[in-house]
């Protein structure tokens, strides 16, 4: 339908079932470019960059718990590390863990983690 098609002048693509626009930069290739460029990062410092990403080149925003839900299966695949923790505020506030590249992380398929994860 007319409503599942990009915005014109976006860099979308529409996938191959034709749903979502794929984007050019998968949000665990986007961590690890991010992470790479930075050395580490905490969840809600990846959300907002991502978020800044996607509004620039047009696409859909995703979800805090996405871009957690990736960080954990990253983690759970041995391609980030947690580096250390802060301390954040006073109270019942977990500490902000921070996250950097796992070691030969670079050389690793980052295109589909769940997939990996869980087999596709």
């Amino acid at each position: 339908s007319y409503a599942s098609l990009p915005a014109p002048n976006t860099k979308a693509v529409v996938g191959p079932t034709g749903g979502m626009p794929k984007r050019e930069t998968s949000l665990s290739e986007f961590v690890r470019d991010y992470l790479d460029r930075h050395g580490t990062a905490y969840v809600a410092e990846l959300y907002r960059a991502y978020g800044r990403y996607c509004v620039d080149n047009d696409y859909p925003r995703t979800s805090y718990d996405s871009v957690r839900g990736t960080i954990w299966t990253l983690k759970d695949l041995g391609l980030i590390e947690e580096s250390h923790t802060e301390e954040v505020g006073s109270g019942n506030i977990e500490p902000r863990r921070y996250y950097r590249l796992a070691p030969g992380a670079l050389d690793a398929d980052w295109s589909d983690p769940r997939g990996q994860r869980y087999g596709r």
